[in-house]
């Protein structure tokens, strides 16, 4: 299949997909009762992922950058809170400019850019398939690059917030904090995997998150079990960036952690469209899929799934 023929599959099993999931899952965003200006715009979904893969396995990602990683997990989120200014800043807020785009304008690793006064961010998502001990696993990376363009250094931290709202997002009953506070995890399987310690972490039995954000801080407990599936948290970085100076923060999610990808099960009602009445996170049937726990996934150097994403892309 020659280059223009592969990218046309791309994008038209993208706009499938999107209409999917928009129709079928974000369901929570829709049921609040106020505003949530840290919640996805939902304008467009984006899935990267493997051929051939049930669409389950697939990692769903906002234009703002935030991302599901596999249909029926949650959703990660980057936001920046400035010490001066006491301001939490997020790509999702009204009046923040948000561009996106793919990497070199045809690999699927979708890109973010937005900016906060002289600190510029870009998130960037990939999926890769890695061989683990116990078996082949399905892996996100994600880096998160901070630009200081000021004459000045900028106090400012970072936050990797996870949440039950996303694009392709599920109930959260548990969460947790590793004992190195560079990990959440999310009933009792690794969620987020930083490529270092973060400075506060934290979790809670509420989608409240967002709210110890704003003030810059991060609740003070280290599990929390929620039967109505409303668990949230966060890791924050914090960080004097120098002036001109540019860093880069590495982060792994695994796709469905000890859960089970199930296909799709239309109702066969019409022949123009179809509802999909498959169970997520069956206890039983669909493909369980590994979790080869966290030490696995510290030993990953985020920028060689970024290769692999690439050299993948470069073969379909």
């Amino acid at each position: 299949m020659d280059r223009a023929k592969a990218d046309m599959n791309i994008r038209n099993i993208a706009i499938i997909l999107s209409l999917c999931i928009a129709a079928t899952i974000d369901v929570a965003a829709a049921e609040r009762d106020e505003p949530d200006d840290l919640a996805p715009r939902g304008r467009i979904h984006i899935p990267i992922g493997i051929a051939d893969t049930v669409d389950t396995l697939k990692t769903f990602v906002e234009a703002e950058g935030s991302f599901s990683p596999g249909v029926g997990s949650f959703c990660v989120y980057f936001w920046i809170f400035d010490k001066q200014s006491r301001r939490l800043t997020a790509p999702t807020m009204e009046g923040i400019e948000c561009e996106h785009g793919l990497a070199e304008g045809k690999y699927l690793i979708p890109w973010s850019k937005w900016a906060v006064g002289d600190i510029k961010v870009k998130t960037e998502v990939c999926q890769v398939k890695r061989t683990s001990p116990n078996g082949d696993v399905f892996v996100v990376g994600s880096r998160v690059i901070i630009e200081n363009t000021a004459s000045e250094a900028k106090d400012i931290s970072l936050y990797a917030a996870i949440r039950p709202v996303g694009p392709a997002g599920f109930a959260i009953k548990e969460m947790s904090v590793s004992p190195e506070e560079d990990a959440l995890l999310v009933e009792g399987h690794p969620a987020i995997v930083a490529d270092q310690a973060a400075s506060s972490a934290g979790v809670l039995a509420e989608d409240t998150v967002g709210e110890f954000a704003v003030g810059g801080e991060t609740p003070n407990q280290t599990h929390a079990i929620s039967q109505e599936g409303n668990c949230s948290g966060a890791l924050r970085f914090d960080m004097t960036i120098g002036a001109r100076e540019k860093r880069t923060y590495g982060f792994v999610c695994p796709v469905l952690a000890s859960r089970r990808a199930v296909g799709h099960k239309w109702d066969g009602v019409a022949d123009w469209a179809q509802f999909d009445l498959a169970e997520l996170n069956p206890p039983t049937g669909g493909a369980l899929q590994p979790d080869p726990r966290l030490d696995y996934y510290r030993k990953i150097d985020v920028s060689e799934l970024f290769d692999e994403a690439k050299e993948y892309a470069s073969l379909i």
